[in-house]
């Protein structure tokens, strides 16, 4: 059988009650499928718009979707349309995943509000498989299990539910394998839906949401994906899922169906049923014909030898539904539905949750959170080597050619003291620029934070400080160390190894600092190219205050507070301070000497001890600090936007 094939008769979702060292695990999938039998998810009059236009000239309403009311009950509910009728919104206002102040009327849950913490309780697919492309199948499986699933599931528990998707979904042969992308060939397209759909069905979601599941598939694979969906299905599980142009052995597969056009219903009903319904309008299906790929050709006005306009068709499809009785049937179930919520018992993602252990809108608290995305990183960064050794190289190479051009510098040479305060600056601007390479750290992953986040994953402030940690510590810390040792000794700079230490204070600070800048950059830009550009202009500027290239009593008063703001002036004097301060230089061939304290003060630096370097410290902290924190509200305000 084809790696990409699934034989939906080994996809049997069982449930069993056992002990895995002395943890009681319970899959709810049995229970769920009675859960479902009653309950529904309703929209009422459902409106979504985005402001478009200029902000001078006044911005206008855009209306995705309008008035839309259906509903969706256990089986295999696709959302059909063509491009731009609102598929994708109308599916992401379902699962609660999009901004309620731009849109109106209500999605209820056994006609109740949904609960709370429901979008993280339900499973979402997104039509781009998001995944930690560095790790296997199996490991992407275990990091949503590790997070999602309840405390009550110990590490043991947690493997066994691991093997249980694995087996379920029949990925065993590619459980080991990476999931890979653009630059390293890794499991097929089919694998990587399978694994995307396994890392939601982790949690036993009662309802599952699928953006356009089957694109970028070829038929075959498609059409396993579906079955496998419609294994979910039998199982109790409410499937809604949009998509563009199913093939007919895929539609075959459907419960219901619902069709948009302009971002307005034009039917909802059983797949069977849709051709009468457009008949009923004038618009027949040819013998031979795939009914959805009809049905689009007249939403569009594509049928052959058509002259009428498109809006009219569009219209005459509306007013014709509302009067049909398959809106009568909409109308009569969430009649029913009023009738009875007074007596309807807690809604089914309720009862997961309280089957599950879940009370609040995460399964696991914190301090979890932290240590699960942290190893996760950590993995990406041993599995994803090229960064650290371009790093490593980098340091190694700018090092040794440093060192190479300022071999063994004379100390009692006077021109030597310059090109040690040359030195010393280039090593502080290295520092800034080899750096720069963490703006990525946040725009890399952006597709992946948005979509864990949305599926409540974890806190936005976990997945923050696992992200630091991870890139501070073992990306910035070796290539500083790389470059203090081998510059240090090659330019013979001031002995001691306390002096060492300092000056590896020194540009380990100067690195954290800049990479501080760049993630809040990597926060706001859409880009990593723009946020090279911004990052650019900020160090040139930065190192123009660094107290080098001018004294700071010759820049003019009107914008001399922006050394205040300069990283590379703080830099600068804790090695510049670290290397002359309490030194005298003894000129060979005269008496003459130079003392460094003198040589600080023409320099405008007014420290004279390396006590006096506790406020430039400070003063980096103090620019670390406040970056990490408008880093994090920039990251928190991407999430509200969600």
């Amino acid at each position: 059988m084809d790696q990409d094939e699934l034989d939906v008769k080994n996809v049997v979702f069982t449930t069993a009650s056992s002990s895995v060292d002395g943890v009681v695990t319970r899959d709810t999938t049995l229970e769920l499928q009675s859960h479902l039998t009653d309950h529904v998810l309703t929209a009422h009059d459902v409106c979504y718009w985005t402001p478009v236009g200029d902000v001078c000239k006044g911005r206008r309403r855009k209306d995705i979707l309008k008035n839309v009311t259906c509903v969706f009950q256990k089986g295999v509910n696709i959302i059909l349309g063509p491009t731009g009728s609102g598929k994708t919104t109308f599916l992401d206002l379902m699962a609660g995943r999009k901004k309620s102040s731009l849109c109106s009327g209500q999605v209820l849950l056994d006609g109740k509000p949904r609960p709370r913490d429901f979008k993280t309780r339900v499973g979402y697919v997104t039509q781009e498989d998001v995944m930690m492309s560095t790790l296997t199948v199996r490991e992407n499986i275990t990091f949503s299990a590790s997070l999602r699933l309840p405390s009550s599931y110990n590490s043991a528990a947690r493997r066994r539910k691991v093997n249980e998707v694995i087996s379920e979904l029949d990925l065993e042969k590619c459980a080991d394998t990476k999931i890979g992308g653009d630059e390293a060939r890794g499991v097929s397209g089919g694998e990587r839906k399978r694994c995307n759909i396994g890392m939601e069905m982790i949690i036993s979601p009662p309802l599952l949401f699928l953006d356009e599941p089957t694109t970028g598939l070829d038929s075959s694979t498609a059409n396993s994906v579906m079955k496998l969906l419609k294994s979910m299905a039998r199982a109790g599980r409410m499937i809604i899922l949009s998509i563009h142009q199913p093939r007919f052995s895929i539609y075959q597969l459907v419960d219901s169906t619902t069709m948009l056009a302009s971002g307005r219903l034009i039917y909802q009903g059983p797949p069977t049923s849709a051709i009468e319904f457009f008949a009923s309008q004038g618009f027949v299906c040819p013998p031979y014909n795939n009914p959805p790929d009809f049905f689009l050709d007249v939403i569009t006005n594509s049928t052959q030898g058509s002259t009428v306009d498109l809006q009219l068709n569009t219209d005459l499809l509306i007013e014709g539904f509302k009067t049909s009785p398959w809106k009568a049937n909409i109308d009569e179930t969430i009649k029913n539905i009023e009738m009875t919520v007074e007596e309807v018992q807690p809604t089914m993602v309720q009862r997961v949750s309280e089957s599950m252990g879940v009370n609040s809108g995460y399964a696991s608290n914190w301090f979890r959170q932290l240590s699960v995305i942290s190893g996760r990183c950590l993995k990406d960064v041993v599995k994803n080597p090229e960064i650290t050794a371009a790093m490593i190289l980098k340091a190694v190479i700018l090092s040794t050619f440093v060192g190479s051009l300022f071999f063994q510098l004379d100390d009692k040479d006077r021109k030597a003291i310059q090109d040690r305060t040359g030195v010393l600056f280039f090593l502080s601007l290295t520092q800034q620029f080899i750096n720069i390479s963490a703006v990525n750290v946040f725009i890399a992953e952006r597709k992946l934070f948005r979509h864990e986040i949305s599926n409540g994953y974890y806190r936005v402030s976990a997945y923050f400080l696992s992200k630091i940690i991870c890139d501070l510590i073992p990306l910035r810390l070796l290539p500083v160390a790389i470059v203090t040792v081998i510059t240090h000794f090659a330019i013979g700079l001031r002995p001691g190894w306390d002096h060492v230490a300092i000056l590896f204070i020194g540009l380990y600070a100067v690195s954290v600092t800049t990479a501080c800048i760049c993630f809040l950059v990597g926060c706001i830009v859409v880009k990593d190219e723009m946020g090279h550009i911004v990052l650019s202009m900020i160090i040139a500027l930065s190192n123009l205050y660094a107290g080098f290239l001018i004294n700071f009593s010759s820049i003019p008063k009107a914008i001399a507070w922006i050394q205040y703001l300069s990283i590379a002036k703080y830099g600068f004097q804790i090695l510049t301070v670290n290397e002359f301060a309490d030194r005298t230089f003894s000129i060979k061939g005269s008496n003459e000497s130079i003392s460094g304290n003198d040589y600080l003060d023409q320099l405008d630096i007014d420290y004279t001890t390396l006590e006096d370097l506790l406020p430039n410290f400070l003063a980096l902290g103090a620019i670390s600090w406040t970056m990490l924190i408008l880093a994090y509200f920039q990251l928190r305000r991407t999430k509200s936007h969600l």
